[in-house]
């Protein structure tokens, strides 16, 4: 299948992109974008724009027949002969029109179907290769909206709008081809009126669009209001919130319903004077065609023809104001879609494989997140068959640090070596392949459990995915399930609780086995029994893999190799447990506060409490 680009704007960029940005004229933008993804399809947009003005034209058959009806009546020349070939000549011109219109719709559908499904393939092409920091800045459900909602709002323009627009205009244009040739006194009388009308449609159109971008502003508003108030009712309610948020949801619809009521107040006026406008033709054309023809300068035939071809006229104005709404959306749309499509893909080295024991070292590492330092100057080594555990308070960059070794982002500057490589220079899939991790929430997905597990390892037989789940602590709950490994985990399933939940993200990890294990909060939602299996399960995990860790439980780091104290992303202490405690420094101090009920709080306890990192 042939690939779809979506045309450049002439916008700003996203990041850019502002309010006064967002109320340019839309129609030019909407319409030549809309055209540079219909010419990628040459054979069904010339089907469908020959068969839709041959249907426009086809459409002008009862005006022909009521015109030589009249002039039957007029020379007393209506038998039955020529009565039967009038009405043949409607039955067949009205029928022709349908199918010609029929075929243009089938055409330009199928046309708009094909098209919007590569541009869903671009959209999850794009996907995949942006950093996975952008799934931060971005919600799952404004991404679903560009690639499902706003594709298809495209459906209108591809399918529609664009046949439309040509053979409602090239009708017209035809028709007032022919009343110049017939007589241009009466063709200046009846055009004078649309041309007014047309001023009237296109201030109209101007304001409107300034109104519906606030209308569709507010709309968005409305929609994520009450979408958060839906997703947080419980919390909401136990908190005794719920009249808080109701009231932002009410302030929401205030701006909504407002706006809508501001663009009908000022949509009145020039709709008026538009449809008077529209309608006016026969006002100025009768009296006009009545004097000259008692003049004696016009026959009675000619003001006929005027009288059934003009009014027809007036259509054209009223579509041109109904298509400027549409392509206003046609803009909305494109406009999202430029958010996704013009993000910045990651770039991707070529190396394949990397070292069978991994060293890790970052130097002078630093990142900023939307011009925020994050991280600065960070140099740190993590050693093959050794665990470092990060400590320090929020915003001290732990977690940055975890994401940055999995490539959601890249560094801002220094630099990231897996063995004697920068971490840019592997591909994406050679970094998956070796780096495992677990965090606080793990996703679990609508399928069997054993097929959970098995995302780990997708060619792995039964033995092994139960071989994993047992070494996890995750095998006798499991049995414990309606249909044991096969119980399917529907969206939002309460059959697991939190702790059993994560073992069964250990199971996954375990049966991956990758050199590299990254451990965030993996036990912090956990109660004591659930802690001790999962600190069990990532004992069986840990052995012989490069660890990093994430707790702020100190205790269940203690007997890291290593344990690196970070501030405003800055390595400030670095040792093992007994020598910061040594130092009377920053982890001490924490150490102290964690433990200040204890009898011998600056001593670990006898037994790891974290076995994992023992």
């Amino acid at each position: 299948m042939q690939a779809t680009p979506l045309p450049p704007s002439d916008a700003a960029p996203p990041e850019a992109a502002s309010a006064s940005a967002a109320r340019a004229a839309p129609a030019p933008g909407a319409v030549s974008r809309l055209l540079a993804l219909t010419r990628t399809r040459p054979g069904p947009l010339l089907i469908a724009t020959l068969a839709g003005i041959a249907a426009a034209i086809l459409s002008l058959t009862p005006n022909l027949v009521a015109y030589q009806f009249s002039l039957a009546l007029l020379h007393a020349s209506l038998d039955q002969d020529r009565l039967i070939a009038l009405v043949g000549w409607l039955i067949g011109g009205t029928l022709a029109g349908r199918l010609c219109f029929l075929a243009s719709q089938v055409s330009s559908h199928l046309m708009a179907a094909d098209i919007q499904t590569e541009l869903r393939r671009q959209l999850l092409s794009r996907l995949v290769n942006v950093p996975l920091g952008f799934f931060q800045d971005h919600s799952s459900q404004k991404i679903r909206q560009v690639v499902i909602d706003d594709v298809e709002q495209l459906e209108d323009g591809l399918a529609h709008l664009i046949p439309e627009l040509t053979s409602h205009f090239i009708a017209p244009l035809i028709v007032i081809a022919a009343l110049f040739a017939v007589d241009w006194r009466l063709s200046l009388a009846s055009l004078s009126s649309l041309v007014l009308g047309m001023v009237a449609c296109m201030l109209l159109m101007r304001k409107r669009h300034d109104i519906a971008q606030d209308f569709y502003l507010n709309q968005g508003k409305l929609f994520k209001a009450m979408t958060e108030i839906l997703r947080t009712m419980p919390a909401a309610r136990l908190f005794n919130s719920g009249a808080a948020m109701q009231d932002r949801v009410e302030e929401a619809n205030g701006d909504y319903v407002g706006t809508a009521h501001r663009w009908v107040r000022g949509a009145l006026l020039p709709n008026l004077v538009m449809q008077v406008l529209v309608s006016s033709p026969l006002l100025l054309l009768l009296p006009l065609g009545l004097w000259w023809h008692q003049q004696g300068s016009l026959d009675l035939a000619t003001l006929c023809f005027f009288v059934f071809f003009t009014p027809g006229l007036g259509n054209l104005l009223t579509k041109l104001a109904g298509f400027s709404n549409r392509f206003v959306q046609q803009q909305q749309a494109f406009e999202h879609l430029d958010m996704l499509l013009g993000a910045p893909e990651q770039s991707e080295g070529s190396h394949t494989s990397l070292p069978e024991k991994i060293t890790i070292r970052c130097e002078q590492v630093s990142f900023s997140y939307h011009q925020q330092a994050v991280l600065d100057n960070l140099s740190l080594t993590l050693h093959p068959g050794t665990t470092t555990a990060l400590v320090g308070g929020s915003g001290s960059g732990k977690s940055t640090l975890v994401k940055l070794l999995l490539r959601h982002w890249d560094v801002t500057s220094g630099r990231i070596l897996l063995g004697e490589r920068p971490i840019n220079d592997y591909t994406r899939e050679a970094l998956r392949q070796n780096i495992t991790c677990i965090f606080q929430e793990n996703q679990l997905f609508d399928m069997s459990i054993a097929d959970n597990i098995r995302l780990g390892k997708p060619a792995a037989t039964e033995e092994e995915v139960i071989q994993a789940a047992r070494s996890a602590q995750a095998h006798e709950f499991i049995m414990a399930l309606p249909q044991g490994y096969q119980t399917v985990l529907a969206q939002g399933s309460t059959l697991l609780s939190g702790g059993e939940q994560q073992r069964l993200a250990i199971a996954r990890a375990i049966l991956k086995n990758a050199p590299i294990l990254l451990l965030d909060e993996a036990t912090s939602q956990a109660d004591a029994l659930n802690e001790h299996r999962i600190q069990l399960a990532l004992s069986a995990l840990a052995a012989d893999k490069t660890v990093l860790v994430i707790a702020h439980r100190l205790s269940s780091i203690a007997h890291a190799d290593q344990i690196v104290v970070l501030e405003q992303g800055r390595v400030v202490e670095q040792g093992p447990h007994a020598a910061l405690l040594q130092q009377q420094g920053r982890y001490a101090s924490l150490w102290r506060m964690q433990h200040a009920h204890d009898i011998t709080p600056a001593q670990p306890t006898s037994e790891p409490s974290s076995p994992a990192l023992s």
